[in-house]
C-alpha cells in the first residue's frame, strides 16, 4: 500500500503479517491498515518489558473491577518490569476477534477472570482452549459457588471440561469471596511472574 509521507508509518511487518492471517475477509481494508498503525503503537512496547500480561473478563458492574485489580496489582510489581493491559485498553477499530488474537499474540501470559458463563468472555474463553498453543500461557481465576448454584452460573461445557482442563494443567485458581479473590490472585501472580 503507498503512504503519504505525512501519514502513519506502517504497522510493523509481523503484526501485519498475523493481522492478515486472521482477517476473515479477502484483504485488509484501508481502514485495517490505519486500525493497526494505532493498535501497533500501543501493543508494541517502547521500552524493554520482562512479561506482558492480557487480563480477561466481564466488564459488568462489580466485576470489572477484579479485572482492575489484578491490572494494578501486575503495574505495581516491583521484582520485574511487567505491563497489564485489558481489551478495552486498545482503541476500535479492528475487528474484534483479530483484535483479541492479535493482543494474545503480543502477550505472555492471558489471565481470565470467570465469574459465570454470560457476555463476551466465554466466546474469549473458547478460542482460548481451541487454540493450545495459546493455552499454554493462560490462567484462570474461576468464581467457585455451592454446587447448585454452580450449575446455574456455568453451562456445562465450562463445568464438564474447559474447567477441568485449566485445572489439570494447575492454572485453575479458585476463590468465593473478596478476600480469597486476593490470595488467589496474588498467589497465581507469584506463580506466574
Amino acid at each position: 500500500m503507498r503512504r503519504d509521507e505525512d501519514s502513519n508509518p506502517a504497522p510493523d511487518q509481523e503484526l501485519l503479517s498475523r493481522a492478515q492471517e486472521y482477517n476473515y475477509q479477502d484483504s485488509l481494508q484501508r481502514e485495517d491498515f490505519e486500525a493497526l498503525n494505532h493498535f501497533s503503537a500501543d501493543i508494541l512496547p517502547g521500552q524493554e518489558i520482562d512479561k506482558q500480561i492480557f487480563i480477561l473478563g466481564s466488564y459488568a458492574d462489580g466485576e470489572k473491577q477484579r479485572l482492575l485489580d489484578i491490572y494494578d496489582e501486575i503495574e505495581s510489581l516491583d521484582r520485574g518490569n511487567y505491563r497489564a493491559f485489558l481489551m478495552e485498553d486498545f482503541p476500535d477499530g479492528l475487528n474484534a476477534i483479530m483484535k483479541f488474537k492479535l493482543i494474545c499474540d503480543y502477550s505472555d501470559h492471558v489471565i481470565g477472570v470467570c465469574e459465570h458463563d454470560q457476555g463476551g468472555f466465554q466466546l474469549e474463553l473458547g478460542m482460548i482452549v481451541a487454540m493450545m498453543d495459546l493455552f499454554d500461557d493462560c490462567f484462570l481465576l474461576k468464581r467457585k459457588y455451592p454446587r447448585e448454584l454452580e450449575r446455574e452460573k456455568y453451562n456445562w461445557m465450562l463445568d464438564a471440561g474447559v474447567f477441568d482442563m485449566f485445572g489439570y494443567k494447575d492454572r485453575l485458581y479458585e476463590w468465593q469471596d473478596v478476600d480469597e479473590f486476593e490470595a488467589q490472585s496474588e498467589a497465581l501472580l507469584s506463580d506466574v511472574l
